[in-house]
């Protein structure tokens, strides 16, 4: 049997407020305000850890769900289960079994078996497939990692029996450090599918109890945050059967002097599903300076005076922002179509307003206000074709691909996501169509000489009830960035002004028959903003350099941005051709007129009224470089900021608290 599973929302995913900042905080990711860097964290007082291995499954069983990498500190126990051993024939390449570690290691590992043992009497009905101690392989931040990691893998069959036809695995999938510490979990029950989303207070409470459980005393150690994480994903068998799961997700920091670490990387993320089952544990952790390299927080200025900085800061610009991604809840776990509902005329700040040093009051580096860089932008007035294209099934969307996009689908098969989404969801929203070549990827000729092969994929994006197309991307995958820019340079790319005509040029296929004006933004022109600490020697080879040039395009009417409608096109630089392309049609003409608003000074106030700042400790991070030292700072919570309704003057913030 064959299962293929796949994550169709992204765990901690914030849609609505991403889209409606899209063009000012990822234009200040690319020009280095919010610098690059990997989800690594950190660790006080306890061994590094490494990112998990790839997932080992016994013979038979393809696990669906793939886990996190990170660290623990001590697993606590309860009630007795099976004791952990291990499988002598593991079919994992490159692993060494050991029958047993350290006592101690063993005793540290039990502990956290016997802890999901006591929760959930499932759990004691598994049998251990697999127990396998491996070294090697990469950290997220692309480190390597030397020390060892013990994964353990059980499932409801015997080892090395394979499921039924048409049987969907029970599985749970374990991550230890090198001594015995929890690094991630993962359980895919399938008579734990089809739960509802679960509220805010279920999944702080639960996640709350469980690492209370797990970490005892040290999780005094931790705060909680927001649970505005969501996600799904799910399995396909090859007879058919489908099955999803949903989840809410919370994250724990690190409390340093009583105040959290944001980005230095000590957190825990917890996902719980509409049962208040756990489903998923990963704990981040990264090397951390001594404690006593922390600012102190009591020469930090106070709150009144961060917030008159902010004020100064603070200045006030009218955009249009699509309802759907304001006052948004995680509980529709689908990209909802900006424009359906009637646009907002809102006022928001002119830039991201980054953190603030909180000893001396300043901007942090890289996060001034105004972060679309002015001397990159262009405008540009041209008239739409008026173009749509529409795919309603599978069938027609390959066909699509084929004759519209030139694309050979010649071995590509469709990738099934579970569950029927038409049955999950009431409301329209963006539907995803994925074909690649996992099964020719997978044969025997391919592994025999891996070199001929490369693997393809095609995605369409459509809207669920019109099936009409909002994006698209067509390419190869490439486990080797380096390998993919060298095949770029050897077949002399395109330069950036013919890739921008093409750009427009094909945007304007779709664009409405008329005069539309708009902000284009070439992105890949945007030289990253590299940090004083950073040692540029070591930074990666042609790090700046991307195999593709990336182009935003922001739609404006009456000189105003339509935010949250963002048309993007990506041109390979070695073919010159369309790679990816994205597309939400505006109607100009149900724009709300620009009449009757209150003043940027009335809008501003109501802005500073609401203004939530945190103070926190922040550790910067350029691609696997760490500052000197961590920043003690002040930062705005976008989130709930959200916008100001120019007519009216009231609050809307991009999330709610349900």
């Amino acid at each position: 049997m064959s299962q293929r599973g796949t994550d169709v929302e992204k765990k901690g995913m914030r849609r609505p407020a991403q889209a409606a900042l899209a063009g000012v905080v990822l234009t200040g990711m690319l020009v280095g305000a919010f610098p690059v860097t990997a989800l690594a964290a950190d660790t006080v007082d306890g061994p590094a850890a490494g990112e998990t291995s790839a997932a080992t499954t016994p013979s038979g069983v393809e696990a669906t769900s793939a886990t996190r990498p990170g660290a623990a500190a001590t697993g606590a126990g309860a009630s007795s289960t099976a004791t952990v051993r291990s499988v002598a024939n593991d079919p994992t390449k490159g692993a060494k079994n050991f029958d047993q570690a350290s006592p101690e290691v063993e005793a540290r590992i039990q502990r956290v078996v016997d802890l999901f043992g006591s929760l959930y009497p499932e759990f004691r009905s598994l049998s251990l497939q697999i127990k396998s101690r491996s070294t090697g392989g990469h950290r997220h931040d692309g480190k390597p990692v030397e020390e060892d990691e013990w994964t353990l893998f059980f499932g409801k069959e015997q080892p090395n029996e394979k499921p039924k036809k048409g049987q969907i695995a029970n599985q749970v999938h374990m991550n230890f450090d090198q001594s015995g510490a929890l690094n991630s979990y993962s359980w895919q029950n399938p008579d734990w599918a089809g739960t509802p989303m679960p509220d805010k207070e279920t999944t702080v409470k639960k996640a709350t109890e469980f690492l209370q459980g797990l970490l005892g005393d040290e999780f005094a150690r931790y705060a909680s945050g927001n649970a505005d994480g969501s996600g799904r994903h799910g399995t396909t068998t090859e007879d058919g059967k489908q099955l999803s799961w949903v989840h809410r997700s919370i994250r724990f920091d690190r409390l340093i002097n009583g105040i959290p670490l944001m980005d230095g990387g000590d957190n825990w993320d917890i996902d719980v599903d509409g049962n208040g089952r756990i489903i998923g544990v990963h704990h981040s952790i990264h090397e951390t300076p001594n404690l006593a390299s922390f600012p102190d927080p009591s020469k930090a200025i106070g709150l009144e005076a961060a917030r008159k900085v902010y004020a100064e800061r603070a200045q006030m610009t009218l955009s249009y922002q699509p309802q759907e991604y304001l006052n948004q809840s995680t509980e529709f776990p689908y990209r909802q179509i900006p424009g359906r509902a009637p646009m907002v005329l809102s006022y928001q700040t002119d830039g991201y307003l980054g953190p603030i040093d909180a000893l001396t009051g300043k901007a942090v580096e890289g996060s001034s206000p105004g972060l679309l860089s002015r001397t990159k932008e262009t405008l540009l007035r041209v008239t739409g074709q008026g173009k749509a294209l529409f795919a309603k099934t599978p069938e027609e969307g390959r066909k699509l691909i084929e004759k519209e996009l030139g694309v050979d689908m010649a071995g590509m098969s469709l990738a099934k996501f579970p569950p029927d989404e038409e049955k999950a969801s009431s409301e329209p929203y963006i539907k995803s169509l994925h074909w690649d070549d996992h099964e020719r990827m997978n044969s025997l000729s391919a592994k025999l000489h891996p070199e001929r092969f490369q693997s393809r994929y095609a995605t369409l994006e459509l809207e669920s009830d019109t099936g009409r197309v909002c994006g698209f991307s067509i390419g190869q995958v490439f486990g080797d960035e380096n390998e993919r820019m060298k095949q770029v340079k050897q077949a002399s790319p395109i330069s950036a002004e013919e890739a921008k005509k093409k750009a427009v040029s094909f945007l304007q296929r779709f664009l409405p028959a008329r005069t539309v004006e708009m902000k284009v933004i070439d992105t890949t022109m945007e030289a990253p903003q590299v940090p004083e600490w950073v040692d540029v020697s070591k930074l990666p080879k042609d790090y700046m350099e991307s195999p593709v040039y990336d182009f935003l395009f922001f739609p404006l009417h009456n000189g105003v941005p339509v935010q949250g409608i963002l048309w993007h096109v990506s041109i390979d630089k070695a073919s010159g051709k369309v790679w990816a392309f994205t597309y939400m049609p505006l109607d100009a003409d149900k724009l709300p007129a620009n009449s009757g608003l209150i003043s940027p000074e009335a809008a501003k106030a109501a802005f500073l009224n609401n203004l939530d700042l945190k103070l926190v400790y922040s550790w910067p991070q350029f691609f696997d470089q760490r500052a000197p030292k961590p920043m003690l700072v002040y930062m705005l919570d976008y989130q709930k900021a959200g916008v100001i309704d120019a007519k009216s003057g009231k609050i809307i913030p991009y999330l709610t608290d349900k």
